[in-house]
């Protein structure tokens, strides 16, 4: 009898000692996967953690910069208005542009053709003034054939002009 009690006692301790087993076990397996659930949160921190020990990878990290940087900096508008409001101050101001244009033209020969009409062009817009009148003709002009209607023109106003000298009532009261 003493044997089949300490059976019966050993199967009894079995089964609670079973029963706990399972129990300690759902609960450990339950703990370790309660541990290893990803939520939200502890991914992010999890991936920035092992982002951040990991070396910087130069590829991603230049391809990266390159997106960024290229949309801010040298998108059509902004370049434009950085060349534009940079080189066009600086280089084609007033001053500096006609500092070019004069040396490049004083470098240059004089095109005798382009001078004469560049001159006849300006001097006949503007109105005769007393002094270029009274200036002596200049060898120029001197060396160009006569121009036989201008000519007439200043023959006749002459002739005009000294008759009615002559016609002038003083003159013939004489």
């Amino acid at each position: 009898m003493d044997d089949e009690k300490l059976i019966v006692e050993v199967e009894k301790y079995s089964i609670i000692y079973d029963a706990q087993h399972k129990f300690y076990k759902d609960t450990t397996l339950d703990a370790h996967s309660l541990s290893q659930t990803l939520d939200a949160h502890s991914l992010s921190q999890t991936l920035d953690a092992h982002s951040l020990s990991q070396p910087l990878d130069a590829h991603s990290l230049s391809q990266t910069l390159d997106a960024h940087s290229l949309s801010q900096t040298l998108d059509a508008h902004s370049l434009s208005q950085t060349l534009d409001a940079h080189s066009l101050s600086q280089t084609l101001d007033a001053h500096s542009l006609s500092q070019m244009l004069d040396a490049h033209s004083l470098s240059q020969p004089l095109d005798a053709h382009s001078l004469s009409q560049t001159l006849d062009a300006h001097s006949l817009s503007q109105p005769l003034d007393a002094h270029s009148l009274s200036q002596p003709l200049d060898a120029h002009s001197l060396s160009q054939p006569l121009d036989a209607h201008s000519l007439s023109q200043t023959l006749d106003a002459e002739a005009a002009h000294y008759k009615a000298a002559a016609d002038a009532p003083e003159h013939c009261g004489r």
